[in-house]
Formats: structure tokens, C-alpha cells, sequence
């Protein structure tokens, strides 16, 4: 009797382990995406400038925003992203100085993403042309 609980309570802490790290997973993906929109935030939003975080922490939030609107989103429309990611800037930022902030971080995310799209697009070809010269 005894060693069935300490079986179930081993199992329990066992699921909740791997639980907790199974929801780790989209939250690093959505750090990983951020990074270089984040560092245009601090750029743009630097401390001497603005003393207040306001205006830096809504820039980042709009970088986030927009990666997990792209990770809801049903289809690949990086136009429908930003839209949605304007949306969740509005909703949560109603004054126009922290909103604008915000949708920096949605334009400079999307900037991000299209670059990394670009650079798909056109590396697809050569890595094609290197794997016939290989042969």
C-alpha cells in the first residue's frame, strides 16, 4: 500500500515534469524570434532618452505580439499577422505614445520576418546549383 502512493505520487511528479517542459518549448521559440526586434526596440527606445520603460516594454510587446499572432494565425498571411498584432497593440495600449511604440514592434518584427523570407526565397536556388555541382 505504502509503496503504491509513493508509485502514484512518483508518476504524478513524473507528468508534471515533462508537462512543464512540453510548455517551455513555444514560450523559447517566441524569445528565439524576438531577439533582433528587440534589440531594434533598445535602439530606438534607448534608456537616456526615455527614462521610463514605457515605451520600450510596449515596443517589445509588439514583437511578441506579432509571433504569437503568427503562431495563431490559420493561414501563413504575414499581412493578417501585423493586422492582428495592431489589434492586440490597440487593446492594450490605449494612449497613442506607448501604442505607437508597440506597432514599432509589430513593423520592425514584420521587417524581420520578411527578410528571413527573402533570404529563403533566394537561397533555395543555390543550395540546389551546390548540390548538382557536388554530383
Amino acid at each position: 500500500m505504502f509503496s503504491g502512493r509513493r508509485l502514484a505520487g512518483g508518476l504524478v511528479a513524473f507528468f508534471a515534469v515533462a508537462v512543464a517542459l512540453c510548455s517551455c518549448e513555444p514560450l523559447r521559440k517566441v524569445s528565439e524570434e524576438c531577439e533582433s526586434c528587440e534589440s531594434h526596440c533598445e535602439l530606438t527606445y534607448p534608456v537616456h532618452t526615455y527614462p521610463k520603460p514605457a515605451h520600450l516594454d510596449a515596443c517589445k510587446k509588439g514583437c511578441r505580439n506579432f509571433v504569437v499572432a503568427g503562431f495563431n494565425a490559420v493561414t501563413h498571411d504575414m499581412n493578417a499577422t501585423h493586422s492582428a498584432c495592431f489589434n492586440a497593440c490597440s487593446e492594450a495600449y490605449p494612449s497613442q505614445p506607448t501604442y505607437y511604440a508597440c506597432t514599432e514592434g509589430c513593423d520592425e518584427q514584420f521587417r524581420h520576418v520578411g527578410k528571413k523570407t527573402e533570404h529563403k526565397s533566394h537561397l533555395h536556388p543555390l543550395r540546389l546549383l551546390m548540390l548538382v555541382q557536388k554530383m
